[in-house]
């Protein structure tokens, strides 16, 4: 299937099951990747972070179903995490078009901050954009 119509608009977690998946290629073969410049920053931040650490690795502490957990994360692990969030990056700015969502600008401030908080700015952004 080639429809190099239609735009595809994915979200952090779109992009990273893609990834996941090893779907890149052919999902850019088959539409028109669009990334919001909310999405590409927010992966580019990750990358920082993971880049910082990677050497030593990191401690997380988290919560599930109201358990807390912790986890520690190898340098070894790291690294490949790191490798994995710059071949993101990397696909974005060759294969995706970053643009804007023009119609953010159209949306109640407040109804925009809350769904922000809600969604978060990436996938909100996805979201305005794909409407448009």
């Amino acid at each position: 299937m080639n429809n190099q119509e239609t735009i595809l608009v994915p979200d952090i977690t779109t992009l990273r099951l893609l990834q996941q998946l090893n779907l890149f290629e052919k999902v850019a073969q088959s539409f028109r990747l669009h990334v919001t410049p909310s999405t590409f920053d927010e992966i580019n931040e990750l990358f920082s972070e993971f880049k910082k650490r990677k050497k030593e690795g990191f401690k997380s502490i988290g919560s599930r179903d109201g358990k807390i957990y912790y986890q520690e994360i190898e340098s070894h692990e790291s690294e490949r995490m790191t490798k994995d969030v710059e071949d993101l990056l990397q696909f974005i700015e060759i294969q995706c078009n970053i643009e804007a969502p023009e119609y953010a600008l159209e949306v109640n401030r407040e109804d925009r901050i809350e769904k922000e908080k809600v969604l978060g700015k990436s996938y909100w952004d996805s979201v305005l954009l794909e409407e448009r």
